[in-house]
Parts: structure tokens; C-alpha cells; sequence
């Protein structure tokens, strides 16, 4: 899904959902730029994304562009390039251990799948390591009772720790793509 925004965001929000391959996206592009559309949040996956903003690029949008978080990766910087000058994404912040504890999974994870990982390979190496964490602190208890969880475990994505509603806590930063890279 692409997102765009126009005026006051509260009410102005519109979603548009792209079919990929797109046939023509130029058009779609066109439709957006002659729309006065002011952000858009490219809902999508690294291919996708990378074409639809080197288009909207080349289309001369001057708006804010931003992705999900999964969007942070060398498949997407390579795919997108020069274009994602700008290009906006939400991450957890991490420190120096979290990026240690990260380094030792990436390398783990490039040995076996032969790729680099995303920030969809992180987060579900973290939610796995949780459900452990769970299943083995409920021991001949039902999982289910362990909730909501009340303890932290530090993470491939930082620290994983929770409110009372089982939301994550976790504090996000923007990062900005410069010159091919975030």
C-alpha cells in the first residue's frame, strides 16, 4: 500500500493499493504529483518501493517519502540508489552492545541464508527469542499465564521490555537516506 497525505493529516489520509508488477507507473505517479500530495508512506517491499520512488523522483516530487522499518537494508539502497536522497524510515535506536548483539546475528544469519538481514529477520529473530524466554519461564503452566510480560531481555533490536497492554517499549529514531545510504 502507498500512503499520501494531503492537508491536515488527521483527515486527509488516503490510501491507494498497488498491485506489483505495476503497468504503468508513470500514471500512477502522475496521479499523485497533480493531487498536491505533500508525504507518502511507501507500505511496500524493497522492489516495489525502490521503483515507485525513483519514479516519483524522477517525476520531480518534492514531498517527504518514508517507508517501514524493513525498508532499512542494502537490497533496498541498492534498488533505489541516488533516489532515496531524503528518503525517510522509523528504527529502534540501538547502542553499542545492542549493535553487537546484532553483528552476532547478522553474521549467523549470512552464514545460513547466504543474504543480508532485514529489519523483518531481526524482529523475528527477537520475537523467537521471547517466545522462549516465555515458554520457558511458564514451565508446566499454561504460556498464556505468563502474560503480560514483566521482565526484559536485551535484543538483536535493543532491549525487548513491555507495558502492561503487551505493547513493545522501545524508543524509535528517523533515519534519513544520504547519498545511496541511510
Amino acid at each position: 500500500v502507498a500512503r499520501y497525505v494531503t492537508g491536515d493529516y488527521r483527515s486527509a489520509i488516503t490510501a491507494l493499493e498497488v498491485k506489483w508488477p505495476m503497468m504503468d507507473v508513470s500514471e500512477f505517479c502522475a496521479r499523485l504529483l497533480t493531487n498536491h500530495v505533500e508525504g507518502i508512506l511507501l507500505w511496500l517491499d524493497c522492489i516495489p518501493a525502490s521503483s515507485l520512488l525513483k519514479a516519483l523522483t524522477a517525476g520531480g516530487f518534492k514531498g517527504w517519502i518514508a517507508g517501514p522499518s524493513w525498508l532499512r537494508c542494502s537490497d533496498f539502497e541498492h534498488a533505489a540508489g541516488p533516489a532515496m536522497e531524503h528518503f525517510v524510515v522509523a528504527s529502534p535506536v540501538s547502542d553499542k552492545e545492542t549493535d553487537r548483539r546484532f553483528e552476532r546475528f547478522a553474521e549467523a544469519f549470512r552464514a545460513r541464508f547466504r543474504r543480508e538481514p532485514d529489519a523483518m529477520a531481526a524482529m523475528s529473530y527477537d520475537a523467537t527469542q521471547m517466545l522462549l524466554e516465555v515458554l520457558d519461564r511458564a514451565k508446566d503452566r499454561p504460556a498464556h499465564e505468563v502474560f503480560p510480560v514483566n521482565f526484559s531481555l536485551p535484543g538483536v533490536t535493543g532491549i525487548l521490555s513491555f507495558d502492561d497492554q503487551g505493547n513493545r517499549k522501545v524508543t524509535m529514531e528517523l533515519t534519513v537516506g544520504k547519498r545511496a545510504h541511510f
